[in-house]
């Protein structure tokens, strides 16, 4: 009733002095006439597609330019940061089939409570919600697809005792080291869910913990650096990518754009190939939450896989981020 949501945001600016958020923030004048200004391109376009493709290219090369990230690194959008976890455990299972075939896929996520409420159950290849970013209706907790699903478990590293401490980094790095090898022994293929500066402030595990077994395991891990709060450096966003990680970011939160903007920047080990997608294993389902022009160009095969309509929430909600 009173135009908020349930994080006490509203999606138009207000008279209001701005509280910092780990989660959404209201939109500002400024990002609220960026997304108007992308809005209007599209309402004037005799072929929206066509200008939407141009507005996120458009997207991709300001992002590129503001983060300093060299152009070996793809960007892929997302309606949320959540659904990037989707996204990401698809282009592990591609990776793992490349390498090996089909293979069981154990996803660690370190700091489950200090993430997204969403990831623990995304991270399994499960809807999160009951509404998806298509407008469909689901039921939370079921498969988005039913072989990646079985296909994949998650496992969790709490970084906090039971009354809230946090735990000692090199604890945390011994039970991620353990678990991370304990899955390999057992024929799986591990995606290893690292938390860069959570809604608290915590990193686990530690850099030097995931180099070691990025080195000792690389064909049987894959590293995902969740970002999602934006609170990395420049430089220390290029020093992980540069090491091949996988980083997940969010247009809102520290950078203060609307919720739901997320994207993934994706390095050249875990790039589809051309032409390659469907009989790579890339899952069914994720038409429902992702569409063809949020996926880089160069990902002709996946492009193919997802729907041509335009998520005209999702530009938007950049629009206005960037314009922050």
């Amino acid at each position: 009733q009173d135009g908020l949501n349930r994080y006490g945001c509203s999606p138009i600016p207000r008279d209001v002095v701005a509280l910092g958020s780990c989660t959404c923030s209201s939109a500002s004048p400024r990002g609220a006439e960026g997304a108007l200004r992308t809005l209007e391109r599209l309402r004037e376009s005799s072929e929206p597609n066509s200008t939407a493709a141009e507005i996120v290219r458009e997207h991709r090369c300001q992002l590129r330019e503001l983060l300093t990230i060299n152009n070996e690194v793809d960007i892929a959008f997302t309606p949320s940061g959540t659904d990037v976890e989707l996204l990401a455990l698809a282009l592990v299972r591609l990776r793992a089939f490349r390498q090996h075939g089909f293979r069981r896929i154990v996803n660690i996520v370190v700091g489950p409570t200090e993430v997204g409420s969403g990831t623990p159950l995304a991270s399994a290849g499960r809807h999160y919600d009951s509404l998806v970013p298509s407008g469909e209706s689901v039921t939370n907790g079921d498969p988005v697809c039913q072989q990646l699903a079985d296909q994949t478990s998650v496992q969790t590293v709490d970084i906090r005792d039971d009354q809230g401490r946090m735990l000692d980094e090199s604890l945390i790095d011994a039970m991620v080291t353990e678990m991370v090898g304990h899955a390999v022994d057992e024929g799986a293929h591990v995606l290893l869910h690292v938390v860069a500066h959570s809604k608290t402030g915590m990193h686990a595990p530690s850099l030097d913990c995931v180099g070691r077994i990025a080195r000792n395991l690389n064909d049987d891990v894959s590293i995902v650096i969740d970002a999602a709060q934006g609170r990395i450096s420049r430089q220390g966003l290029r020093e992980v990518l540069g090491y091949g990680y996988m980083v997940i970011l969010t247009g809102s939160k520290f950078y203060g754009g609307p919720p739901f903007a997320g994207c993934l920047l994706v390095p050249p080990r875990y790039q589809p190939k051309r032409g390659a997608a469907k009989s790579d294993g890339w899952p069914s389902g994720l038409e429902k939450y992702l569409t063809a022009v949020e996926m880089p160009e160069s990902w002709d095969a996946v492009r193919a896989q997802l729907p041509g309509e335009i998520n005209v929430g999702s530009i938007l909600r950049w629009s206005a981020a960037l314009a922050e």
